[in-house]
């Protein structure tokens, strides 16, 4: 890896252990630089606390107990527009199911229903990040 090679950092939020696992393996293995978290409330605290080094995609999964990845959403929409853009949510429903992320804004979220295909997930991810390995482009 060259050292012009910027490692992407990633926010996952997963309240199941076993899919946040595998999904942080995933992203790892290209890469990124995963911080997992297993609730709204911690995904929120990670966002308060990284303007030292923000982060470069956030992975959603909307529905879990307490604070849900709705909540999350709201806040990027309200606070920190600048990751708008750099958001992926992951679902087990449709987003037709979620008329609540429908607005304009939040309408232009890539939304992965699950079970996806992991490679959905990486293209995804790097086409928000908009960074490739040096290494993938000179194979």
């Amino acid at each position: 890896m060259s050292n012009a090679y910027q490692r992407r950092r990633v926010l996952v939020l997963e309240d199941d252990a076993r899919e946040a696992r595998a999904l942080t393996r995933l992203l790892e293995d290209e890469g990124f630089l995963v911080d997992t978290v297993f609730g709204g409330e911690e995904a929120l605290g990670a966002l308060a606390r990284v303007h030292y080094s923000p982060y470069d995609l956030l992975v959603l999964d909307l529905k879990m107990p307490g604070l849900t990845g709705h909540h999350v959403v709201k806040f990027v929409l309200h606070h920190r527009r600048d990751l708008l853009d750099r958001v992926i949510i992951t679902s087990s429903s449709p987003r037709r199911e979620h008329p609540e992320l429908g607005g304009t804004a939040a309408g232009r979220i890539p939304w992965l229903v699950k079970p996806f295909h992991p490679a959905e997930l990486i293209r995804t991810a790097n086409a928000l990040t908009g960074t490739v390995d040096p290494e993938v482009v000179s194979a």
